[in-house]
């Protein structure tokens, strides 16, 4: 009876406990994970070539402007007929238009720039470059009337000889008619170039960026005016130059 309860108890140990194998699994090759690159990645370098862009092109216009600022402040230094207020003046302007455009270079150099802030620096340029369109050009108009006013004081020193040497051929009675309207023409262009001198001055130095479609077609003019100025005084050399040698004749 025993003997039949072992049997039973050992057959139903061994349905309850399932057969272990000890024969080695073969592991499955795993299947690699494709690389994926995200799409930021992409927008990232393409961000990166924007900004290098932006930064380049942002430089090299700042470069090209304070050249130009330079050359200009050089040349201010070097005149030699305008009152230093008006040099002062224009000195001050070319300091401010420089300093604006070192101030965003400045900017545009930080390492931890972003692509918008490089955007908004290149719209601080273009939005510069109404008032360097207006100081610029102002300073070249001034730089070229502060010759035009040195060429004036020797034409008067000319003129004033001329004169003299006429009145006393005229009290000998050796001046003649022609040479008189001669002398007469080169003293009226002379006296309109120092009008047209005047109203350049004053309407040149004054300006400052603000209205600019009003200001660039009041540069325009005066730089017609000016010159129209050297051309006159082209004529006025080659009016006094005939004068002089008819008085030298008589």
């Amino acid at each position: 009876m025993r003997s039949l309860h072992r049997t039973i108890l050992i057959a139903t140990i061994s349905i309850m406990v399932p057969t272990i194998s000890l024969a080695a699994k073969s592991t499955p090759t795993p299947t690699p994970t494709p690389i994926y690159t995200p799409q930021v990645t992409q927008i990232s370098k393409t961000d990166a070539e924007r900004f290098a862009r932006l930064k380049e092109k942002g430089t090299k216009e700042i470069s090209r402007r304070t050249e130009i600022l330079t050359k200009q402040h050089e040349r201010i230094e070097k005149m030699v007929f305008l009152r230093e207020n008006d040099r002062k003046a224009l000195d001050e302007q070319i300091k401010a238009e420089h300093k604006s455009l070192a101030d965003i270079l400045v900017l545009m150099q930080d390492q931890g720039a972003t692509l918008a802030q490089m955007r908004g620096y290149i719209v601080a340029i273009n939005a510069q470059y109404r008032t360097f369109s207006v100081v610029a050009p102002k300073v070249s108009i001034m730089i070229g009337l502060d010759h035009l006013g040195a060429a004036l004081e020797d034409y008067d020193t000319i003129s004033k000889e001329l004169k003299e040497r006429s009145e006393a051929l005229k009290a000998s009675g050796k001046l003649t008619t022609t040479t008189q309207t001669q002398l007469a023409a080169m003293q009226q262009k002379l006296d309109d170039t120092h009008t047209r001198y005047k109203t350049i001055h004053d309407s040149v130095l004054p300006v400052r960026a603000t209205d600019f479609a009003a200001i660039k077609g009041t540069l325009q003019t005066q730089r017609d005016a000016l010159r129209a100025s050297y051309e006159a005084m082209k004529k006025i050399l080659e009016e006094a130059r005939t004068v002089r040698q008819a008085l030298d004749k008589a």
